[in-house]
């Protein structure tokens, strides 16, 4: 039951990061437009929770898998693969346009992984798995937790 949650989790996790690409919603806006700063407002807010919540779940898989895997190695191999899939899930979502819930749909996520096997993919996947580690070290390093090993 436990990693039907983790893999649940993990589906929907990247949606918190993904939220900062929607800043490229103000494009075409006017610079002095009161349009555009009303909406790098809103999307920022919206971004801001949805970072602080997805960074505060992804604390609480980093508590359990160190109670699951007691070597360092072991641990901090599962959260580059996480940030990783994290980064790969947001390329998905914004440029195949793949949504969480469309894992129901085996054929089209599997057709939509095997075409996306590009140089701009691999860069887009790793800037982001980067930007989600340095993001969450950042919230461990403000908000320190003494039960993460």
């Amino acid at each position: 039951m436990k990693i039907i949650l983790f893999i649940l989790w993990l589906l929907f996790f990247p949606n918190s990061i993904y939220m900062l690409t929607d800043f490229i919603h103000i494009l075409g806006y006017p610079f002095y437009s009161g349009q555009l700063w009303i909406r790098i407002v809103y999307i920022g807010i919206g971004f801001f929770m949805g970072i602080l919540f997805g960074l505060l779940s992804l604390r609480i898989i980093h508590r359990l898998l160190c109670r699951r895997f007691t070597s360092w190695v072991s641990q901090t191999l599962c959260m580059a693969v996480i940030f990783l899939l994290t980064g790969y899930g947001i390329y998905l979502g914004r440029f195949v346009r793949l949504n969480s819930w469309n894992v129901i749909h085996l054929g089209k996520v599997l057709n939509a992984v095997a075409s996306s096997g590009t140089m701009f993919a691999f860069e887009f996947t790793l800037i982001y798995a980067f930007f989600t580690c340095v993001c969450y070290i950042i919230y461990c390093v403000l908000c320190p937790d003494k039960e993460i090993c």
